[in-house]
């Protein structure tokens, strides 16, 4: 009878390419799980009216919602851009809301179709970037409830004192 004979160096090896290759396949799969998840999660502004009962239509790749900011210090100009083609039922609506940084703003919600929505939002996408807006990726849900967030550096300063003069 042979026994096999392994070599220690190349058992070690062969099992860091096996690692290496199960890290790979993970991180993988975990790009492409945040990559679907970020399509998933974009949410309809809390400013539209009833907005639970729309969702922003997305054609595969392309999601057709964007924020988008323009500052200029010098003149005081702070403003945003909100442009979202929203989808109810078969039915298609173009929402958007502008105006500056820190108000609501002036909002448009207004039927359309596939292939007019579409085209609008790219045309006034690409109109706002040639005059300066930027895009701003943030989260466009209803804001959470101040009183109920923790924190834990407020944590940590609430039970601290001064120390007293001598």
């Amino acid at each position: 009878m042979r026994k096999s004979v392994t070599n220690p160096g190349t058992a070690k090896k062969v099992s860091s390419q096996n690692t290496m290759k199960k890290n790979q396949t993970r991180d993988a799969n975990a790009v492409k799980k945040a990559l679907t998840q970020d399509v998933k999660e974009i949410q309809v502004d809390f400013n539209v009216p009833n907005s639970q009962s729309y969702k922003v239509h997305s054609d595969g790749a392309v999601v057709c919602s964007i924020y988008l900011m323009w500052s200029d210090l010098a003149k005081n100009n702070n403003k945003f851009y909100l442009i979202q083609l929203l989808s109810k039922g078969s039915k298609l609506y173009e929402w958007v809301r502008y105006g500056r940084v820190g108000y609501t703003g002036q909002t448009t919600l207004k039927d359309t179709t596939l292939t007019e929505g579409v085209k609008q939002f790219h045309k006034t996408v690409n109109a706002k970037q040639k005059k300066g807006y930027t895009e701003i990726k943030m989260a466009l849900g209803k804001p959470k409830d101040p009183s109920t967030a923790t924190s834990a550096k407020a944590a940590e300063f609430e039970d601290s004192t001064l120390p007293k003069k001598v």
